[in-house]
């Protein structure tokens, strides 16, 4: 018997072994290339805005923090005030998630609360119905 077809008998002997591992090493490679797919378009692309380059964050900095968030009543003023940027749009750092049953099942929606431009400035067009508008913001002082 040859050294090379050894291999292959001891693999149909163990036909149902095998099987779980080629089974196991595809779901493992799926789910890697999963994976990489989610990250690479979470953390690695660019925002997907029209001009991403031109984007940058506004920060508020005070004795106790280097970088803090801007108060809303700051970002009336600087949108209000503003000569240098295009525009300027809010997306406080919290994000909320509501649990919602759908007959047996429970649903995840996660929100991120952001200002009415927030769209129109990162220059993003919806493919069907409409995004945000003047208006739509919930952050407006009453």
């Amino acid at each position: 018997m040859s050294s090379s077809t050894q291999p292959l008998r001891v693999l149909q002997k163990h036909w149902k072994l095998t099987f779980i591992a080629v089974f196991s090493l595809s779901i493992a490679m799926a789910l890697g290339v999963i994976v990489l797919g989610v990250s690479n378009t979470f953390l690695l692309l660019p925002p997907a805005g029209v001009a991403p380059e031109r984007l940058v964050m506004i920060h508020s900095r005070t004795l106790e923090k280097a970088i803090d968030q801007v108060s809303y009543p700051d970002y009336q003023y600087y949108r209000q005030n503003n000569h240098v940027f295009t525009d300027v749009a809010a997306a406080p750092d919290s994000v909320g998630v509501t649990v919602t049953r759908v007959g047996t099942r429970a649903v995840s929606v996660v929100s991120r609360p952001v200002s009415d431009n927030y769209f129109k400035v990162l220059g993003i067009q919806p493919y069907i119905g409409r995004l945000l508008e003047p208006g739509d913001d919930i952050y407006r002082c009453a």
